[in-house]
């Protein structure tokens, strides 16, 4: 019986052998089969359990533990989110949100716009966290930066995802050190949202305040401050602040002067002018010919990664 298998299953064996490839046969290259983003469910969950940083936990599995290019680890990320989307429990809904959080770290077309559809999301968190990612991948990438002010235009006045997206930047230009190139794209960015923003104003001033020297004087926060009260004449906190914005910028002008000519010198003559596109008119009236914003962005200060103070302890 025994002989008996033993032809039995030899007999098997050759019917299904393949004939080994001769050396002038071509060797086919191993086909990889990529599996379904639910095999990563489990691993994600576990990752996101870690207590003091899940971004690297996260990445560790997906691309140390499982290999994933960028665009598969976004499809892993993907099912676990939407999967998510329903879930009740405080480790669902933190779990989502810590997700979200984690794409930035794969930029791909692929989690631009998912982010970017994430923006209609029900939840406040998740929409400001989905802006949050988006533009950190925006940063260093202009054709993203360019695409990044089309959204904001697109994000309705009631969602605060906006703030998330000028904080970013603000953050970035604070502590990152970007390169004098990254630093002057970033920077006319809030420039160009100067004009078109009538929610989050206010913000946007104070960060330009900080991070362009020359803003705070300047013919252009002068004329832009005038364009809001007039676009805007029934909303009292906007031409509140507005008013409050021309009167610094003009006697901010006005201080910029050297003492001994303050009382001759002829007061801006370009305070009240916007150009035809809306932009602030540049300095010399050409808005059209000129970069309305060249004049400010001749000497931006130069930026530095901030170093932690020793004995600092970052927060748990």
């Amino acid at each position: 019986m025994k002989s008996f298998l033993s032809l039995l299953l030899a007999s098997a064996l050759m019917a299904v052998a393949k004939p080994f490839p001769s050396d002038n046969q071509l060797t086919l290259p191993d086909i990889v089969i990529p599996e379904e983003p639910i095999a990563y469910y489990a691993g994600l969950r576990d990752a996101l359990s870690d207590l003091h940083d899940k971004g690297s936990a996260v990445k560790g599995y997906l691309q140390t533990v499982c290999k994933l290019s960028n665009e598969d680890a976004v499809l892993a990320l993907k099912y676990l989110i939407d999967n998510l989307a329903g879930g009740k429990s405080f480790r669902d809904k933190d779990d989502r949100f810590q997700a979200i959080c984690c794409m930035r770290d794969y930029p791909c077309d692929e989690a631009y716009a998912f982010l970017e559809r994430l923006l209609a999301d029900v939840n406040e968190p998740e929409r400001r966290t989905a802006a949050y990612s988006l533009t950190r991948m925006s940063l260093g990438d202009s054709a993203r930066l360019a695409r990044l002010e089309e959204i904001a235009d697109a994000i309705p006045t009631e969602n605060w995802a906006r703030q998330e997206v000028y904080q970013t930047i603000a953050t970035h230009l604070q502590y990152a050190g970007p390169s004098s190139s990254n630093q002057l794209s970033l920077v006319r960015f809030l420039l160009n949202r100067t004009i078109v923003d009538a929610q989050l104003f206010d913000i946007l001033d104070e960060i330009l305040c900080r991070e362009v020297p020359k803003w705070r004087a300047s013919p252009q926060r002068a004329e832009n401050a005038a364009k809001m009260i007039r676009e805007h004449p029934d909303d009292a906190r906007l031409v509140s602040f507005f008013e409050t914005v021309r009167s610094n910028a003009l006697e901010s002008a006005r201080m910029a002067v050297p003492a001994e000519r303050r009382d001759s010198a002829s007061p801006p003559v370009s305070t009240n002018r916007v150009s035809e596109a809306g932009a602030p008119a540049a300095p010399n009236g050409n808005a059209a010919a000129s970069d309305p914003w060249a004049g400010l962005l001749d000497d931006l200060p130069e930026k530095k990664p901030w170093t932690p103070p020793p004995g600092h302890e970052p927060p748990f």
